[in-house]
């Protein structure tokens, strides 16, 4: 009985090893990984499961839309980045203060969608393009002086329709006066034609100042409602559009305590933040406190990003409630003088 099992046995492994050599040897059993598909929901995927997958995410970038690049400097270069949905994007152009400009359009698929030299000072259409969901990048250089336009900047532009487009800075435009108010908008009596000169205040034969000289300043020009005297009139100033590219905006200011003089960030029409500041408080800042600029800060964290203007308010008639203000700078630190801010409001 035992043998007739052995028997057996020896008999299927000569047929298992007959098999062996007639099909060319030993081969592995196929992978299940390669013969089996796992379908995964896109809309929902496990935290325990590993998928690998081709990426299609865009590295972050500022939309197209009315995305503007700028050069300050002549005959030098500025390359920067946007991302665009798809579809037509007008290509407008100023070479400023400079006799032209050269710009290139190209895409992330390498494709140049515009490229040419302008001439135009000011900001002129100069072509339109219809172009894929992708990366854009674009290349601004700024030719020699010789130019025209009031805005110094050589500048494009991209937007989506051929109506010009506003112009919006990379910084605050015009930030400490030293061009006058060009670049911002003044309504009422209250911030004067023009900003105050410093030096010119500070002499001993104009005495524009109160009590002493003015103090704590960078620049040599600020706006005021200060009239070389105590009487003041409502108005206020607002600046150019600038895109939001640091969380905090820094300047110098001297105002009372009062709520109709304020600090506006506005987005559109729309005013997003208000601040008071009190650097007349004798308390903290001694005998010097309306005379002396100090440090103060608005926090633009919840605006990144985004296309925003400075308004600058004084509404009173109050004798010798007076503000000044200049020296504006985007920055990633606060660099606010404890006690000065009032109060805020964030919308």
């Amino acid at each position: 009985m035992h043998k007739g099992i052995i028997a057996y046995i020896i008999i299927f492994v000569i047929i298992l090893v007959i098999g062996y050599f007639y099909t060319g040897g030993y081969h592995d059993i196929p992978s299940l990984s390669t013969t089996t598909v796992t379908t995964v929901p896109t809309t929902s995927v496990s935290s325990t499961t590993t998928t690998n997958t081709t990426s299609t995410t865009i590295a972050y970038a500022y939309s197209c839309m009315n995305y503007s690049v700028f050069d300050q400097m002549p005959n030098s270069t500025v390359n920067e980045t946007c991302y665009w949905t798809g579809g037509r994007l007008g290509v407008w152009v100023a070479t400023g203060n400079a006799t032209k400009a050269h710009f290139t359009v190209t895409g992330a698929n390498k494709v140049v969608y515009s490229n040419g030299t302008s001439t135009f000072n000011c900001v002129t259409l100069v072509s339109n393009f219809t172009g894929p969901a992708q990366k854009y990048y674009i290349s601004l250089k700024k030719g020699p002086p010789g130019g025209t336009c009031p805005n110094p900047y050589a500048l494009i532009t991209l937007n989506g329709s051929i109506t010009p487009p506003p112009t919006v800075y990379s910084q605050v435009y015009n930030a400490n006066f030293s061009n006058g108010y060009i670049g911002w908008q003044v309504a009422g009596k209250g911030f004067g034609t023009a900003p105050l000169n410093i030096t010119h205040a500070d002499l001993n034969t104009t005495r524009c100042y109160q009590n002493a000289t003015w103090q704590g300043y960078n620049g040599s020009f600020f706006a005021t409602t200060y009239t070389c005297g105590t009487s003041v009139s409502p108005g206020n100033i607002t600046s150019s559009a600038f895109r939001v590219s640091k969380p905090f905006l820094n300047f110098k200011i001297i105002s009372p305590l009062n709520n109709n003089i304020a600090v506006e960030i506005l987005e559109g029409n729309k005013t997003q933040i208000i601040a008071h500041f009190n650097t007349f408080n004798s308390t903290i800042f001694g005998s010097t406190s309306a005379y002396t600029f100090r440090n103060a800060t608005i926090p633009l964290t919840s605006l990144l990003g985004e296309n925003v203007r400075i308004r600058v308010v004084s509404d009173t008639l109050q004798p010798g409630a007076y503000m000044a203000i200049g020296d504006f700078e985007l920055g990633t630190y606060p660099t606010q003088t404890p006690g000065v801010l009032a109060d805020i409001s964030i919308k």
